[in-house]
């Protein structure tokens, strides 16, 4: 019989054969972390609180806001996305909490308070709508309205993914961007939404391999014909905690991911400690300002290099532009209408809550 590299090392060298059954146990407990971790729907609001205020929705129920984030925030921002072997398209959130709004349920916009996370049972690599064309990628956060089958795949119920998805919520990026580690810094002003998702065009594709959900929209010859390059694929490895999720990997191609299995439950809300409410909508609204100063003055300088090209049709830009000047403008009438609505639901919740400890009237 051949004698393997393996079994050679092993008999020179005893401690060997404990190394590679440790390895060999770690490897089957990865395997199976996901059968062995069930928690109830509860557990999103215990570990989210710390992150955000859970608000009674007219329409969704219990939902989920984060709080350390700006008022013109979209979801899928804060991260970037990898090409992993069995599920596709992930997005690997920076936030500390992402490894639940990113992966399960649905995010819903909602006029007065803004993006808000509606809770759900079925993980996925990135729950997103998808559009390609004319050199740009977008993704999208899907709305509560569009489920899961894991038989027939996304249930849209009526619902038109060209037509129905809020326009701003849109993130667009350059095709020779899109693998960039830092992709908020080459995000597109949502201003200019209007005018892209006329020239893109809905490729949002997700099925079911081997149980697992797989997210393919985009596809990934055309990322690597454009920017010359391959894509790495990714290895993800299911751990049991939510801290392991942050932790260090094993490897530079592996993710850390933590799906169980949730229980159907009833669903609660929490209360949080009162803050000093009066300071935080100050600091939201001065942020909010330099914000909107700031997007104004970069859309004025593009519109001028955009002028200045040679064999442009002047009087077609100038009509783009007016109509990209006034989207930017009912954004930032909304975001602005958002924090107003913010701070009186929570200076009378937190009333509510703490008796004599919620909004200050002067």
């Amino acid at each position: 019989m051949k004698t393997t590299v393996g079994q050679k090392i092993c008999q020179k060298r005893p401690e060997a054969r404990l190394v590679l059954l440790a390895a060999l146990l770690s490897l089957l407990t990865l395997q199976s972390a996901h059968a062995a971790v069930t928690v109830d729907i509860s557990f999103f609001h215990d570990r989210l609180a710390p992150y955000g205020n859970w608000i009674q929705h007219q329409r969704y129920g219990w939902v989920w806001q984060p709080t350390a984030v700006d008022v013109s925030w979209r979801p899928y921002t804060d991260g970037h996305w990898v090409m992993t072997e069995d599920y596709g398209w992930f997005w690997d959130s920076d936030q500390e909490w992402g490894w639940a709004p990113f992966h399960y349920g649905r995010w819903a916009y909602d006029g007065e308070f803004g993006w808000v996370w509606v809770p759900g049972y079925e993980w996925g690599p990135a729950w997103v709508a998808w559009r390609n064309g004319a050199g740009y990628v977008g993704w999208a956060p899907l709305p509560p309205e569009v489920g899961w089958d894991s038989g027939t795949g996304l249930r849209l119920g009526g619902f038109n993914l060209d037509a129905g998805i809020y326009r701003p919520s849109w993130i667009f990026v350059e095709e020779r961007h899109f693998l960039e580690p830092r992709l908020h810094q080459v995000f597109i002003e949502p201003a200019r939404n209007i005018t892209i998702i006329e020239r893109t065009r809905n490729v949002t594709d997700y099925v079911t391999i081997n149980h697992h959900i797989v997210n393919r929209g985009l596809p990934v010859q055309r990322i690597e014909h454009v920017t010359g390059r391959r894509i790495e694929r990714f290895r993800v490895s299911e751990v049991v905690t939510v801290a392991a999720t942050r932790g260090p990997r094993s490897a530079p191609n592996i993710v850390n991911i933590f799906r169980p299995d949730v229980r159907v439950s009833s669903n609660r809300g929490l209360s949080t400690p009162p803050h000093d409410l009066d300071r935080i909508r100050a600091n939201r609204q001065a942020i909010l300002e330099e914000q909107h100063r700031e997007e104004m003055e970069r859309m004025a300088q593009r519109h001028q290099k955009e002028l200045e090209q040679p064999g442009i049709a002047p009087d077609a830009l100038r009509q783009q532009h007016e109509a990209e000047r006034q989207a930017l403008r009912e954004q930032h009438r909304r975001e602005e209408h958002q924090l107003q609505n913010w701070a009186l639901h929570e200076g009378t919740r937190r009333s509510s809550e703490h008796p004599g400890m919620g909004h200050r009237h002067s």
